[in-house]
């Protein structure tokens, strides 16, 4: 496990590779793909190609209608595509956020600048991001 401190917040990056051609429904939350990249300041704490990325979003999504109600509630994400569970999980433990993915080795960061509401705003300003690269889709996500 590795632990970053530091006075950063977390960032959400992503590049669309395959988007549908055809008009946007639910079934185009399987069909939309990319690159998936969470930052922390300069250190990339999670890089992966090929992601659901509109399943991504739609986790999201739904877990920011939950997360305000209850703020220790972790950001899991799990995915069609893959077996193995959760590929990210995001949540605050005393202090620290951990982010821990099947993929990656587990993260603490340690600050207080870096709590879950500075995940939320990455969040909410990833689906502002990703809506406007494909508008329409938070209409699949219900």
């Amino acid at each position: 496990m590795e632990r970053i401190s530091g006075e950063s917040t977390i960032e959400i990056e992503f590049n669309v590779l395959n988007r549908p051609t055809y008009p946007l429904r639910r079934q185009a939350i399987s069909d939309i793909e990319g690159t998936l990249r969470i930052r922390f300041g300069d250190k990339i704490v999670f890089d992966e190609r090929d992601i659901l990325l509109a399943e991504f979003a739609m986790c999201l999504y739904e877990w920011l209608t939950e997360v305000e109600s209850d703020p220790e509630l972790p950001f899991v994400y799990e995915s069609m595509d893959y077996e193995e569970t959760p590929i990210l999980r995001i949540e605050v433990i005393g202090s620290n956020v951990s982010i821990s993915s099947k993929w990656n080795e587990e993260i603490h960061i340690a600050s207080d600048a870096t709590n879950i509401s500075s995940f939320v705003f990455s969040a909410k300003s990833f689906l502002t991001r990703f809506e406007a690269a494909i508008p329409g889709i938070s209409t699949c996500f219900s």
